[in-house]
């Protein structure tokens, strides 16, 4: 059924762009601000439970390595993106397409580790090669205004290396897909109708929309379904769970955002605020699930971890 929604939504979304009812840049940016907020921040705000499990062996000191190494590699990022914007921004699209993959709901079937995951990584791709190809000039226009003093010949070439390795992934994903629907009757109706969805608002649609509906109401939603389920919480319950990170990191992204509002205007300010917390909390996030991951044999005890996904 969220399939079937999300195809619905897109469709709207693309036709009222096609009709000339376009949102602007600044409401895009705002309104993808706020889903990020309310949505795509909690998704990763039970991350310390997965800490306490990958540090157990440290015991009751468990939250000194994971906040040392957490909160570090955030911070390496955020400087990452003032004295090597490429090579950082094209290391957040990398990891993040390898985890959009991996988070996706159709897979080939293969046992092989390396084909695994190079196919995830092409699946999770897919958003950023389109916005990259279908809405190039607004999506250089949003990466010169993310990176701190960014010019136009920066975002040309972040845009030119994401073309040039979507040549490789996009057939790798499509031949992905075409091994998932000869394996597997089951939700071939709604990932193809989501497909098509996200193409469409994706091709006619600002950035800011095309990826606000991807990362938040798909994505971050799916992940935080999951989470709810099985930890069994009321929806009030699983609420003041999130409630602490996400109200921490909200904090931090108005400090900064207020910081960057002195010296210029309210949505260069917004941009650089949502895409630069994005990633300062997602690059931590993806390297955390990973080590996780490749820690030992995949299991998830929901009462230990309190109802989280250790691995998938």
């Amino acid at each position: 059924m969220h399939s079937q929604i999300i195809a619905a939504l897109c469709a709207t979304l693309a036709a009222m762009s096609w009709a000339g009812f376009g949102s602007s840049v600044f409401w895009s940016a705002a309104i993808l601000t706020a889903a990020v907020a309310v949505i795509g921040v909690p998704h990763g705000s039970l991350d310390p439970v997965v800490g306490k499990r990958l540090f157990r062996r440290f015991a009751r000191l468990w939250w000194m390595p994971f906040l040392t190494g957490y909160v570090g590699l955030g911070i390496l990022v955020g400087v990452g993106w003032y004295v090597a914007p490429e090579l950082t921004c094209l290391t957040f699209f990398l990891l993040a397409a390898w985890h959009f993959g991996l988070e996706e709901d159709y897979d080939a079937p293969t046992k092989a580790f390396l084909t695994k995951h190079v196919f995830a990584m092409a699946r999770g791709s897919m958003i950023i090669v389109a916005i990259s190809t279908f809405r190039p000039a607004e999506t250089q226009m949003i990466l010169s205004q993310v990176i701190p003093n960014g010019t136009a010949q920066q975002a040309e070439t972040i845009l030119s290396v994401v073309r040039a390795a979507g040549l490789a992934l996009v057939p790798l994903a499509i031949s992905d897909l075409i091994a998932w629907f000869n394996s597997t009757e089951s939700k071939r109706f709604g990932v193809i109708l989501r497909l098509f969805g996200f193409a469409a608002v994706t091709a006619t649609t600002n950035p800011f929309i095309s990826f606000g509906v991807y990362f938040c109401g798909w994505h971050s939603l799916r992940g935080l379904k999951e989470l709810r389920a099985l930890g069994g919480d009321s929806e009030r319950a699983f609420l003041r769970r999130l409630a602490p990170i996400t109200v921490t990191t909200a904090l931090i992204g108005l400090i900064a955002f207020a910081t960057w509002y002195r010296s210029e205007a309210l949505t260069p300010s917004m941009i650089r605020t949502v895409f630069l917390g994005l990633s300062a909390i997602a690059i931590p996030h993806l390297v955390l699930h990973a080590c996780y991951r490749f820690a030992g044999p995949c299991s998830v005890d929901i009462q230990s971890s309190g109802g989280v996904a250790l691995c998938k």
